[in-house]
Protein backbone atom coordinates (compact mmCIF):
# COMPACT_ATOMS: atom_id res chain seq x y z
CA UNK A 1 0.00 0.00 0.00
CA UNK A 2 2.79 2.40 0.88
CA UNK A 3 4.45 1.76 -2.49
CA UNK A 4 1.28 2.93 -4.25
CA UNK A 5 1.20 6.15 -2.23
CA UNK A 6 4.85 6.85 -3.01
CA UNK A 7 4.32 6.06 -6.70
CA UNK A 8 1.34 8.42 -6.91
CA UNK A 9 3.33 11.12 -5.10
CA UNK A 10 6.19 10.77 -7.54
CA UNK A 11 3.82 10.82 -10.50
CA UNK A 12 1.85 13.88 -9.43
CA UNK A 13 4.64 15.83 -7.77
CA UNK A 14 3.07 18.89 -6.17
CA UNK A 15 -0.01 18.68 -8.38
CA UNK A 16 -1.78 16.84 -5.55
CA UNK A 17 -2.20 20.12 -3.65
CA UNK A 18 -4.56 21.84 -6.13
CA UNK A 19 -6.16 18.48 -6.88
CA UNK A 20 -7.09 17.95 -3.22
CA UNK A 21 -8.22 21.56 -2.95
CA UNK A 22 -10.48 21.18 -5.97
CA UNK A 23 -12.01 18.00 -4.56
CA UNK A 24 -12.77 19.69 -1.21
CA UNK A 25 -14.23 22.77 -2.94
CA UNK A 26 -16.39 20.66 -5.26
CA UNK A 27 -17.60 18.62 -2.28
CA UNK A 28 -18.62 21.82 -0.50
CA UNK A 29 -20.49 23.13 -3.53
CA UNK A 30 -22.30 19.81 -3.91
CA UNK A 31 -23.18 19.90 -0.19
CA UNK A 32 -24.63 23.41 -0.55
CA UNK A 33 -26.64 22.27 -3.57
CA UNK A 34 -27.95 19.27 -1.63
CA UNK A 35 -28.96 21.52 1.28
CA UNK A 36 -30.76 23.89 -1.09
CA UNK A 37 -32.66 20.96 -2.65
CA UNK A 38 -33.46 19.45 0.78
CA UNK A 39 -34.94 22.78 1.91
CA UNK A 40 -37.40 22.65 -0.97
CA UNK A 41 -35.53 24.88 -3.45
CA UNK A 42 -36.44 28.21 -1.85
CA UNK A 43 -36.66 31.13 -4.27
CA UNK A 44 -36.45 34.90 -3.94
CA UNK A 45 -39.50 36.96 -3.14
CA UNK A 46 -41.23 38.45 -6.20
CA UNK A 47 -39.38 41.50 -7.47
CA UNK A 48 -35.98 40.54 -5.98
CA UNK A 49 -34.54 38.40 -8.73
CA UNK A 50 -34.97 35.16 -10.58
CA UNK A 51 -31.84 33.20 -9.65
CA UNK A 52 -30.55 31.93 -6.33
CA UNK A 53 -27.05 33.03 -5.37
CA UNK A 54 -24.78 30.61 -3.56
CA UNK A 55 -24.28 33.15 -0.78
CA UNK A 56 -28.01 33.03 -0.03
CA UNK A 57 -27.84 29.28 0.44
CA UNK A 58 -24.59 29.64 2.39
CA UNK A 59 -26.20 32.13 4.77
CA UNK A 60 -28.27 29.29 6.24
CA UNK A 61 -25.23 27.09 6.84
CA UNK A 62 -22.50 29.62 7.57
CA UNK A 63 -19.88 27.19 8.98
CA UNK A 64 -19.96 25.10 5.79
CA UNK A 65 -19.97 28.14 3.53
CA UNK A 66 -17.04 29.76 5.34
CA UNK A 67 -15.01 26.54 5.35
CA UNK A 68 -15.26 26.27 1.58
Amino acid sequence: MMNIVIAVGEFLGFAWIPLCTAIVWLGGIIALLAIWIAEGRPQYQPGEGSIVFISDVGAHVAPLFISI
